[in-house]
């Protein structure tokens, strides 16, 4: 389940990123890593590409490992400091950040999403009935439709749906690849 997280928080982290390089504001991660570890830069490059690799891996035990022993850090600490770091960046920029209390969960507003974001995001988003936070009753949900919300309490990045906030992450998307090839060639 920790594993599972951890894909989810990266999906969470590579969102706000996008986020934050369109409002010009420096918060990428192998600055973090700089900043965090204060390794050489070589080095930072080198656990950036160990994190992305450990998104696409079945084998995140041992990316884990690697990534630990080059910056002290575990993956899921890691990414909590960092996507914290990204909401703080993020809020300092508005006036009056948006926080919706939903389920005794806080959400704050992490900017519109693309398409091409909710494919890879969200792939699996019309299923996940399970775990979707519900609108209040006489909440209007229209207005968040396709907004991005980051949970404050397990850093998952949520989608606004006529239903409610549905959670999303990278972890979907890799776990049911390749697992039944043969739906997937053509007739």
């Amino acid at each position: 389940m920790c594993l599972e997280n951890n894909a989810a928080m990266i999906g969470t982290a590579w969102f706000l990123e996008q986020r934050l390089k369109q409002e010009k504001i420096p918060c990428d991660l192998q600055s973090v890593l700089k900043k965090v570890t204060r390794r050489d830069p070589e080095l930072c490059q080198m656990a950036a590409d160990l994190l992305w690799g450990y998104s696409q891996s079945s084998q995140r035990a041992e990316f884990e490992e690697l990534f630990c022993g080059l910056t002290g850090w575990k993956v899921g600490a890691f990414l909590e400091h960092w996507i914290r770091i990204q909401m703080l960046e993020l809020q300092r920029d508005k006036k009056v950040p948006v926080e919706i209390c939903l389920a005794d969960m806080h959400f704050l507003l992490a900017g519109k999403c693309e398409e091409e974001e909710i494919r890879i995001l969200f792939p699996s988003y019309k299923r996940e009935k399970k775990q979707t936070v519900f609108w209040k009753p006489g909440e209007a949900g229209e207005r968040y439709l396709q907004y991005a919300f980051v949970c404050k309490e397990n850093l998952r990045l949520y989608l606004g749906t006529e239903k409610g906030l549905v959670p999303g992450g990278m972890e979907r998307r890799k776990r049911y690849a390749g697992k039944y090839p043969m739906a997937r060639q053509p007739a």
